[in-house]
């Protein structure tokens, strides 16, 4: 009985003198980065759990590893840039509005540039043009409007290419450029109603599709409207002087209508060279002189010469033209040619009324002796 009795006090004694392990659940600190910990010997606690030593082995309750303590945020200074061994990008291509350009053809409805100078005559599109309408057989849509445009622009930049010339130019009334060259109708240079074209040496020009009424074709209209272009920019440019003396280049005084329509029409050596020396130059709208083309009379044929009376005293009989020029009206070899019978006619006149009268005065004489 007694070893009953002493295992029986024992188990008494551990049960009195033994504590009740309890473990709750995790939960969070509102509004706290920390976790809260439960620990025996000092129940719930905020931060790292502190664990007491206890005389009485205990299971150790499991618990998960403590969150590590906030680290201070460090800045770190951005790695250092390397350069980039990669093919650079190339530049985009400038638009017209932002790049300079040789020469801004107008082909729109307003603010024509030089036309109170160089224009008479009530000034309209160049689409009211009855040349104009005579080849589409109205007036052109607006998207006809703008193939014209395109398609005479393409053709003056060829006529230059055809002589190794590479000019820019643009539609766009935005463009940065010296010089503008407009394609109107109902205008007319008032000293030379002929004209088909007019132009400032080294300023701005005027292209009148009026007087290309011998064109048959859109085709024919389009390169006729661009060669007469390409002449006008030449002296835009600042050449005051026609170099081709046998009416072969498009710098000659006179062409044909075979001429101005065909797509291998160009400069002469000469001409060339001189219109290079100026697209090198940096020369402005300051002009002083004025050059035209002419288109023969209307009652004239397409094989008729296409005359640019731009030289001081015109063309002499010779055709050779002075070297100097100036804004003085010149006459049309037309004129010239009127002058010159007119003037052949009066002195004949004045010739036969003296023989008349001397022949008259001897008959009285003779009547007289008898």
């Amino acid at each position: 009985m007694s070893f009953r009795k002493t295992l029986s006090v024992g188990i008494l004694a551990w049960s009195t003198l033994g504590t009740v392990a309890l473990a709750d659940p995790i939960t969070a600190v509102s509004g706290s980065g920390a976790w809260t910990f439960w620990s025996q010997a000092s129940g719930n606690v905020v931060g790292t759990p502190t664990y007491a030593k206890t005389d009485v082995p205990v299971a150790p309750v499991p618990v998960p590893a403590p969150a590590p303590a906030p680290q201070p945020v460090v800045a770190t200074p951005a790695p250092p840039l390397t350069p980039s061994y990669t093919s650079p990008t190339p530049p985009p291509v400038q638009s017209s509005s932002s790049a300079p350009v040789d020469a801004y053809l107008n082909f729109g409805t307003g603010s024509y540039a030089g036309a109170s100078l160089m224009t008479s005559g009530a000034i309209q599109p160049w689409y009211e043009s009855p040349t104009v309408t005579s080849v589409y057989g109205g007036v052109p849509t607006p998207q006809q409007r703008s193939d014209f445009a395109n398609t005479v622009m393409k053709n003056v930049e060829q006529t230059f290419l055809n002589s190794g010339i590479n000019v820019n130019l643009s539609l766009d009334p935005s463009a940065q450029s010296s010089h503008t060259l407009s394609v109107v109708s109902g205008a007319s240079y008032a000293p030379n109603p002929n004209a088909i074209g007019i132009t400032e040496v080294g300023g701005n020009g005027f292209s009148f599709i009026d007087k290309l009424g011998f064109a048959k074709s859109l085709d024919q209209l389009e390169w006729a409207d661009a060669h007469n272009i390409a002449h006008e920019l030449m002296h835009a440019f600042g050449v005051a002087t026609h170099h081709d003396q046998t009416g072969t280049y498009l710098d000659a005084a006179t062409a044909t209508w075979d001429m101005l329509t065909s797509p291998s029409t160009k400069f002469s050596p000469e001409a060339t060279t001189d219109i290079l020396a100026h697209l090198s130059q940096n020369h402005g709208s300051s002009a002083v002189t004025v050059g035209a083309e002419m288109l023969g009379l209307s009652s004239l044929s397409e094989k008729s010469g296409f005359h640019c009376p731009f030289c001081q005293q015109g063309y002499a009989p010779t055709g050779t033209p002075a070297l100097e020029v100036n804004a003085a009206p010149v006459p049309e070899p037309t004129t010239m040619a009127l002058w010159t019978a007119g003037a052949v006619a009066t002195i004949l006149f004045v010739r036969k009324r003296r023989e008349k009268e001397s022949n008259n005065t001897r008959g009285f004489a003779a009547e007289l002796a008898r």
